[in-house]
Formats: structure tokens, C-alpha cells, sequence
């Protein structure tokens, strides 16, 4: 499954779990902003193997992945650290 659903803790709601495969498709069609609108109320979240692969990507040339990161780093998708 590319987005799975998880509660968070507080009142912000639940964080959609994203994978590399998702995001970047979204990306690169120009259309991340939609992917938000499509899972509102709720945020992105990813953990931190998928960011590592979407900075890997930039890094290799795939430019479309950076405006992913830039919103990791701005902190509109989430990191999030797995139960343990």
C-alpha cells in the first residue's frame, strides 16, 4: 500500500503515512498540493528510510523530489519515528 493511515497524539489529527513511491509520482506531474487537498484534513507523514530516498533522488538527478524534501524541511509532511 502506497499511504497508510495512523493516529497521533493531540488534537492536530491523524498523519497519512507516505512512501517514496507516492510522493514522488505526485511530484513529478507538479501536483503535490493536490495530494494535500485529497487527504485533508489529515498531514503527511514519512518516515525517515523514505526521506533518505527522496534526498538520494535528488541528489542522482531526479529535481522533481526536491520541492518533497523542501516540505519535509519546512515541516508541512512530517517525520515521524515508528512505534517501537
Amino acid at each position: 500500500h502506497s499511504i497508510s493511515s495512523s493516529s497521533s497524539s493531540g488534537s492536530r489529527g491523524n498523519v497519512v503515512l507516505a512512501d517514496t513511491n507516492i510522493l514522488s509520482t505526485f511530484a513529478k506531474i507538479n501536483q503535490v498540493a493536490l495530494l494535500f487537498r485529497l487527504l485533508a484534513p489529515d498531514r503527511i507523514g514519512i518516515v525517515s528510510a523514505v526521506y533518505t530516498e527522496l534526498s538520494v533522488g535528488v541528489d542522482r538527478g531526479y529535481k522533481d523530489l526536491q520541492a518533497i524534501v523542501d516540505l519535509v524541511r519546512q515541516g508541512q509532511i512530517v517525520l515521524v519515528a515508528p512505534d517501537t
